[in-house]
């Protein structure tokens, strides 16, 4: 299983928008049967996190 994070930078954004239609995405263009989804407001502490950087291009 590979983990996918995302956040939300966005102090207006609705999280359940945005997990319906992340979820409808993968759905749609990997076909997956399951998924398991979960959405964070971004909180400053996550720039220090190593898990939550992008990955570097190689």
């Amino acid at each position: 299983m590979s983990p996918l994070h995302t956040w939300l930078s966005y102090s207006t954004a609705d999280p359940e928008a945005v997990l319906a239609e992340a979820s409808s995405r993968l759905y749609s263009r990997f076909g997956f049967s399951s998924c398991t989804l979960q959405v964070e407001r971004y909180q400053p502490e996550m720039a220090r996190c190593l898990r939550c950087q992008e990955p570097s291009q190689a």
